[in-house]
């Protein structure tokens, strides 16, 4: 592959307190890309101080402290990535600092980058995350019950328990089953989800997954339910897409900016009933499902794991 001179690359991540974070998934596809491509590359602690060339900071506003540090060693090249919810935190100092130190910036999806100052798009690149698929894709096969992954971990942003609630106001006849996977970020979920388990027959919850598990449930899931309230980049759109299961998301810029405006499976925000019927549609009606998965075929392509790793072998070229 073509690519710059090799280079000491460091990845920095805000903490993660042990939990496998799109942030930390992220940054070890990276490590990958950029090592194959004849780098010397590490994952950088937080708190540390990075001596490298390059610094990919994910995270404007959460890394700003390694983001800080490395400016005033005055040692190398900056690249911030926006990610998760860095673009709610638009007005803080630490977010306007962070990218006015950046020689580039990487946003996750294109409606990113319409909503920055001019003066940041100029050095924005836009780098959606690749999937790889599995080498043994799950199969939905013959069995019983229509079923319906959640994929997040528990916190408010997410709205996690949107689609088990909407889930209790199907028809008794629905074979419509809820499992969901995630950590739980916010104590008070622990109490929600106890509560659903006993009031709701639908409803599982599988803990925290590793990623090959929780492709594996996607892909085995005959629809995937997003419920965000604000994403950067949400990975896990991707994840259903190489896969080829159908996504019911929420109509925000940071799913719409990878699926599309027309894409046919939008509910708003907090919109229980709007999500039920929804889900019931898919379920009943053979055509919306249909459609669904054409959609998702459409976008499968932008998701090809050599595709990102030449665009970053690009933005490197551009910061030589």
């Amino acid at each position: 592959m073509i690519s710059s001179p090799p280079r000491h690359i460091g990845i920095t991540i805000p903490p993660n307190h042990g939990i496998g974070t799109g942030n930390l998934r992220t940054a070890q596809r990276l490590l990958k890309f950029l090592a194959n491509q004849g780098h010397r590359v590490e994952l950088l602690p937080a708190d540390g101080l990075a001596d490298c060339e390059v610094l990919i900071a994910l995270n404007a506003v959460k890394s700003f402290p390694a983001i800080s540090r490395f400016h005033r060693s005055g040692q190398g090249k900056l690249v911030v990535v926006v990610t998760g919810t860095d673009l709610n935190r638009r007005d803080s100092e630490e977010w306007n600092q962070a990218l006015t130190w950046a020689d580039r910036i990487v946003v996750l999806q294109e409606r990113a980058k319409a909503v920055l100052s001019p003066e940041f798009q100029k050095k924005t690149e836009v780098i959606i995350q690749s999937v790889r698929p599995l080498p043994e894709a799950g199969e939905r096969g013959e069995r019983s019950g229509f079923q319906v992954c959640v994929v997040g971990h528990f916190r408010e942003e997410k709205d996690p328990m949107l689609t088990a609630l909407a889930s209790r106001l199907l028809d008794f006849e629905s074979a419509i089953q809820i499992r969901q996977a995630g950590a739980i970020l916010e104590e008070r979920f622990l109490r929600e989800i106890e509560d659903e388990r006993f009031l709701n027959p639908r409803y599982q919850w599988l803990g925290e997954l590793g990623r090959v598990e929780a492709q594996r449930l996607i892909s085995e899931s005959d629809l995937m339910v997003l419920s965000s309230t604000s994403e950067g980049g949400p990975a896990v759109v991707g994840e259903a897409v190489v896969a080829g299961t159908p996504i019911l998301a929420t109509r925000i810029d940071g799913v719409v900016g990878l699926l599309g405006e027309d894409y046919p499976g939008y509910f708003e925000p907090h919109d229980l009933v709007g999500l039920s019927k929804l889900m019931a549609k898919a379920e009943s009606d053979q055509g919306f499902y249909q459609e669904l998965k054409r959609a998702v075929s459409l976008k499968k392509e932008q998701y090809d794991p050599a595709r990102e790793s030449l665009n970053w072998a690009a933005l490197l070229r551009k910061i030589e």
